[in-house]
Parts: C-alpha cells; sequence; structure tokens
C-alpha cells in the first residue's frame, strides 16, 4: 500500500480523534474528555448472500450471518484499523488482513464498520469477508448502501485474528474497515468520603457489564467490585486502607481509566486519660485523635460496659466511668466511631482513689505523667 492510498484512509475516517487511533488507554477518560465522533450512518438488517455473477465464483463454507448495527450518536475509539484495501486486476482477489486487539478488549462491545468506495472512489462489485473460515459478509450486505456496522463482539477473540476479503471490481476499487468500541468514561464516586466496609459507587457511561473486566484499588488495597451495569460500578471499600484522600485507581479492560480520588474516614486513635487511677462514676478525660464531632457518635465502653459521652472536641473526650466492682486492675478502655473501631485501646485501674497524671502517690514517690 502506497503513502497516497494510506492517506486516503485516514481522511475516511475522519470521525476519529487523531489520539483515538494512535492509543487504545484513551478508552477509558474521564466524563470532560473531548467528543470523538458524529453519528455514524445507520445500516439496514443483515441480509441473506446471493451468488456472484462473476463466472470466477467458487462455492463457499455456508455463510454465518452478522449482526448488523445502527448505533446512536455515540464517542467512538478504535481498538484496530483503519486499514483500507485496494482491488487491483478484473479477477477475485484474496486480500489479507490482520485485526489486532489486546488481551482484555475481546469482552468489550466490538464493531466492525466497513466502507465501500471512499472519497470518490470506485466501489467494490464483489466482496466477501472470512474470519476463521466463518463468511461474514458479502456484497449483498452493502446493497443501497455505502456503509456496513457488524456486530463483531462473538467473533473476535483476543490477540491477532487473520481476517480474508476476497474484491472483486475494477482496479483502484477499495474498502475500508475499522474495529471501534463506544468510548468508556468515569465521572464521579459517591459518595466521596466513606469508611472500610461502606459500599460506593462509581458512575459512568458504557461501561463493560462483566465483573471480570474490572481491577479497582483504593489507595494500595484492592477492593472488591459487587456488581456492575453499563452506568455504575458497584464496590466495598477494603479493610485496611489508610484514613485520607486515598487515589482511586480503575483498570477497564486492560485500559487504566482517569483517577478518582476518595476520602477515607480513618478510625479513633487512643493517646491515654487524665487519670492513672479512680473509682466509678468519676469524670475522665481520654486523649486522643479522629473522634467524631457528635459526642452520640463516640461509643465508649470499659471492659465492655458503655459510659456516658459527655463532651467531644478534636483531641478529647469526657466521659463518666460507668459503675464496674473495683478495685480493679488495667480496665480495658475502647472506642467506636461512628460504628469503626479505633485503631486501639488503652487501660486503666479503678480504686478508691483518684489519681490525676503528675501527682505522685506519695511525698518522694512515683510521678505519673500524661
Amino acid at each position: 500500500m502506497n503513502r497516497k492510498t494510506k492517506n486516503s484512509a485516514l481522511k475516511a475516517w475522519s470521525f476519529l480523534t487523531a489520539a483515538s487511533l494512535l492509543s487504545a488507554p484513551l478508552a477509558c477518560s474521564a466524563q470532560n474528555s473531548t467528543k470523538a465522533a458524529p453519528q455514524m450512518q445507520k445500516t439496514a438488517s443483515a441480509q441473506t448472500a446471493s451468488k456472484s455473477s462473476s463466472p470466477t465464483d467458487k462455492s463457499q463454507p455456508q455463510q454465518v450471518q452478522p449482526t448488523q448495527t445502527s448505533p446512536a450518536q455515540v464517542d467512538l475509539v478504535a481498538l484496530a484499523g483503519p486499514t483500507q484495501i485496494t482491488h487491483t486486476g478484473n479477477a477475485w482477489r484474496s486480500n489479507m488482513s490482520t485485526v489486532s486487539i489486546k488481551s482484555g478488549q475481546e469482552i468489550l462491545p466490538l464493531t466492525m464498520t466497513l466502507n465501500n468506495g471512499n472519497e470518490g472512489k470506485l466501489k467494490l462489485k464483489g466482496i466477501r469477508i472470512f474470519i476463521n473460515g466463518r463468511k461474514i459478509l458479502t456484497e449483498a450486505d452493502f446493497k443501497g448502501k455505502d456503509s456496513v456496522s457488524l456486530n463483531m463482539s462473538d467473533i473476535l477473540a483476543a490477540g491477532d485474528t487473520q481476517m480474508e476479503v476476497q474484491t472483486f471490481g475494477n482496479t483502484g476499487s477499495t474498502l475500508t474497515w475499522v474495529v471501534t468500541t463506544p468510548k468508556i468514561k468515569v465521572s464521579d464516586i459517591k459518595p466521596d468520603t466513606a469508611s472500610p466496609g461502606d459500599k460506593v459507587v462509581i458512575n459512568g457511561k458504557n461501561l463493560p457489564k462483566a465483573i471480570a473486566a474490572y481491577q479497582l484499588q483504593i489507595g494500595s488495597k484492592t477492593a472488591t467490585i459487587n456488581s456492575v451495569t453499563d452506568k455504575q460500578i458497584n464496590f466495598t471499600v477494603p479493610q485496611g486502607v489508610e484514613g485520607g484522600k486515598q487515589t482511586v485507581t480503575l483498570t477497564i479492560a486492560g485500559v487504566k481509566c482517569d483517577a478518582l480520588t476518595l476520602k477515607i474516614k480513618a478510625p479513633a486513635e487512643l493517646s491515654g486519660t487524665n487519670m492513672v487511677e479512680c473509682p466509678p462514676s468519676t469524670p475522665l478525660i481520654i486523649y486522643g485523635k479522629g473522634f467524631a464531632k457528635s459526642a452520640s457518635d463516640n461509643a465508649v465502653t470499659f471492659n465492655g460496659v458503655a459510659a456516658s459521652v459527655t463532651r467531644v472536641t478534636d483531641t478529647t473526650l469526657e466521659v463518666v466511668v460507668p459503675s464496674l466492682d473495683f478495685p480493679q486492675a488495667g480496665v480495658e478502655i475502647k472506642l467506636k466511631t461512628n460504628g469503626m473501631d479505633a485503631k486501639n485501646s488503652i487501660k486503666i485501674d479503678l480504686s478508691m482513689r483518684t489519681i490525676p497524671k503528675g501527682e505522685s502517690l506519695s511525698p518522694g514517690g512515683t510521678v505519673f505523667q500524661q
């Protein structure tokens, strides 16, 4: 194929952006990406192939009727092609083309669009296309139209697929083919703040419906995908993910999407109390970080017995020690913030004495520091 012929093929498919033709990763983009394609020409339903009037016509395997599509206006990305085939001679000619689909892309909706003649070039009189011995198209499918779109989702596999294109017509007659898929878009994530174990949704467009097509990570942790539709990905925030703003890395059919972010609610952390020992029913200050702003969202227990939380700040919880048997050493204080266990627990002794931290037990004795 000479340089002039290649340029003609590219011009024939100007509805695809140059970036789309060069890079498959553009198949997954942010919602605000530039549209790549105007409305494609609608095609009629498949017709039964008729015998060619050419005297060189030979018997062929029975045609497997492909599904012809009439796509609405969508953004498309080219996965293979465009490739132009130019006929030479006055007899039937066999032309071999290679349709290359990357691993993982075979589960995407695949459409092959074929154009008989373009930019004023001659049209072929005879067209037969075979893949793995299956006849998928003949000139009868072009009756009354210049372009045909075929559903190739159940025909093309990952890797290289050899396609035989048999052509008949005048020298210079052309046929151009390209394999496309709707451009995958991810728009947002709801809610944008969540805790480990929460259910979260990624919204998008043209999403594959097979869960196997997806890989999803929140920070460094792999998330479990629960279900998918063509517009939503439903997943669970993994346990162990660190708190704060985390990157959501989504890969679809081997294509990495534009990154999203999710704010993870970090578990609270306890650092100590203002008392070393105290009796039940005593007001106690618990120090730490990551507390819920509402007192009712902080559940504090002493050896499993709930304590009353009376006040909360960013770094303190004021509680009333519950009624427990005493004296008792090593009473464990636990906290759940918004239903999430704190990162750690602390201990306190219950006794008749009230010993604030920083005060000594006796003159010259041990001093307890916070």
